[in-house]
């Protein structure tokens, strides 16, 4: 019963309702349902909701702020032009098909070499935040929940997209840990996916940020889920 006959509308709420209770064999199925291999274990399947993982991964080197960010600005923007650095070029590509429109209002946008562009896409990483996410052993799956809210793009940003940033930090905080801790390119994969409500499923299929990653970035048509999807994990 909801609080004084008032529904909660909020993505937030709806998340937590529908994501917390999967433990154990409902977490293994919300895997399999994202394409997970069948051999995956229970104990191998992680969960977390509102996940800030870049500024958590920050955190734990125990340094200040102004310390970490004198370090990791310049490693971030590295990192971003080894693993994205033919983004925005990918981006003009796609804006010029007919019928196809993401906005890059500003030369900042997508790009960290111009002037604040540095800062700007360390603020942008360690801000991020993703709704869900599922770790196993070989992939992690970042999920963008939807209710009512249409898709962030503020042109203010260097990563002006909401799920464009959202797999962007994702790749650049794998390829940070891995390869300073073992030197080496980690296996484990980026797998995004959204969640949103049945009578809106084809207008978000059609959405520039959705198309775009099914193009580039291995967002799966199957991986744009319901919440009925999710309300059918439960028992």
């Amino acid at each position: 019963m909801p609080i004084l006959g008032i529904n909660n509308r909020t993505e937030n709420w709806k998340t937590a309702s529908l994501f917390a209770p999967l433990l154990g064999e409902r977490r293994v199925r919300l895997a399999h349902l994202l394409g997970e291999d069948w051999q995956t274990e229970p104990h191998e399947v992680r969960i977390e909701l509102f996940w800030k993982g870049m500024r958590d991964y920050l955190h734990m080197l125990g340094k200040s702020e102004a310390e970490y960010r004198s370090e990791y600005q310049c490693k971030f923007r590295d990192a971003y032009e080894k693993l994205f650095g033919d983004l925005r070029d990918k981006m003009n590509k796609y804006a010029a098909q007919p019928g196809h429109t993401l906005s890059q209002p500003d030369d900042l946008n997508y790009d960290p070499t111009m002037p604040a562009g540095e800062k700007g896409l360390f603020d942008n990483l360690r801000n991020t935040e993703i709704d869900i996410v599922l770790e196993t052993p070989t992939r992690l799956y970042m999920g963008e929940a939807k209710q009512e809210e249409s898709w962030g793009a503020d042109g203010r940003h260097v990563l002006v997209h909401q799920l464009i940033r959202q797999y962007v930090m994702g790749r650049i905080l794998i390829h940070l840990i891995y390869c300073e801790k073992t030197n080496n390119q980690s296996k484990k994969i980026v797998v995004p996916f959204v969640v949103v409500d049945k009578d809106k499923h084809d207008s978000v299929m059609n959405t520039g940020q959705v198309n775009f990653m099914m193009q580039h970035y291995g967002l799966d048509r199957s991986n744009v889920l319901t919440w009925d999807d999710i309300r059918g994990l439960h028992p």
